[in-house]
């Protein structure tokens, strides 16, 4: 399932070897989880945590990618926001959870 909310805050954390765990990234209302579907990927190795609830919704991936093969332009707006995500993640200063 991909998931987007309408105001609150999520967070990506990657569990590094030994177990720890490190955030990596942040979603607010104006993106969404699933980058590694987006990119082709049936599931990430990464696990995400609500951290600030509100109201969302969630697709089932099977009809994302049936939408992203009809849609070239969704495809490259979906893209565009892997590419920004993994940037900003790139960037996000790494916190231990």
């Amino acid at each position: 399932m991909l998931g987007t909310q309408e105001a609150g805050i999520a967070s990506v954390v990657a569990t590094m070897t030994g177990g720890r765990q490190r955030e990596v990234g942040i979603i607010g209302y104006d993106g969404m989880t699933g980058v590694a579907v987006i990119l082709g990927q049936d599931s990430s190795p990464n696990e995400t945590y609500i951290q600030v609830a509100s109201n969302g919704w969630s697709l089932p991936v099977e009809n994302l990618r049936s939408m992203m093969a009809k849609s070239r332009s969704l495809r490259e707006s979906l893209l565009r926001f892997a590419h920004a995500f993994l940037f900003q993640s790139s960037r996000t200063p790494h916190r231990f959870c």
